[in-house]
């Protein structure tokens, strides 16, 4: 999959995303590759992120597909990946304030420049504007290194991605979607088969197993079923379970009563 939509962005929409490197620069969401956030501007925005509790499936898929496509974009025309690795920047769930969220930063500009970077200066500057003062930093000049940096190819394709999803469709990739929607399916059916099995802690493992996998069509089922994607109900689970286990010994019964016995004729349904 490739993004489409990258020669529609306009540059108002750029502009306003990369609005997160103004102003309040040094606090979140803003992010700078330097490990002294006090002395140098951030470079990179969030764009794209997810929390595992509670787990948006949405959110998540469009991260993974998002983080891909960005990086291709980064790295397209080059044989390494500096540019991906550079432009962009994972923070998970360890190091953010509020909670297991995985936060996508993409870096804003080319290059850049530095916080006291003065500018080109021209005839149109205010009276008295040196060039070699700190206070100027070249914002009332005309032509400044600021007016002229070039948004990355990283932060293109992300800010086309964000958009489709905020006014488009809100799948980055269905098929992607689908699959981590049965992952998270899977994973919920197995902690709850877990719970009921533990009500019938007698049973063989070889007979749980059997249980299930005869119970396994209408625990398919129960994806269609639930309230929310991947979500599963342990109630359910357990009602499913149940009636085939019941089902199950049924036929071990019958068969240990047509069965041969030791010492016995054997008996044959008519």
């Amino acid at each position: 999959m490739t993004s489409t939509r990258i020669s529609d962005v306009e540059d108002e929409a750029m502009a306003e995303y990369a609005l997160g490197l103004d102003d309040d620069y040094r606090s979140w969401p803003s992010w700078c590759t330097s490990l002294s956030r006090r002395t140098e501007a951030p470079t990179h925005v969030e764009l794209f992120s997810y929390t595992e509790y509670p787990l948006s499936i949405t959110d998540a898929s469009n991260y993974r597909v998002a983080i891909r496509l960005i990086r291709d974009a980064a790295d397209k025309g080059r044989d390494d990946t500096a540019a991906s690795g550079e432009h962009l920047v994972e923070v998970d769930g360890s190091a953010m304030h509020y909670g297991s969220a995985t936060v996508l930063y993409v870096q804003v500009y080319e290059g850049g420049c530095k916080t006291d970077c003065p500018g080109t200066h021209t005839d149109e500057c205010e009276p008295d504007c040196d060039p070699d003062l700190d206070f100027c930093f070249g914002d009332a000049c005309e032509g400044d290194c600021h007016g002229t940096r070039r948004y990355t190819a990283a932060f293109r394709e992300a800010v086309a991605l964000a958009e489709g999803v905020k006014h488009g469709y809100p799948l980055l990739d269905e098929e992607d979607y689908s699959e981590l929607e049965d992952e998270v399916f899977q994973e919920n059916l197995q902690l709850a088969l877990d719970e009921v099995r533990r009500e019938f802690d007698l049973d063989e493992e070889h007979d749980h197993e059997a249980i299930v996998e005869r119970a396994h069509n209408g625990l398919r089922d129960l994806k269609y079923e639930a309230w929310s994607a991947g979500d599963v109900s342990t109630r359910k689970v357990a009602e499913v379970y149940a009636v085939h286990r019941d089902a199950y010994f049924d036929d071990r019964a019958r068969d240990f009563l047509w069965g041969a016995m030791h010492g016995q004729v054997e008996l044959f349904a008519v």
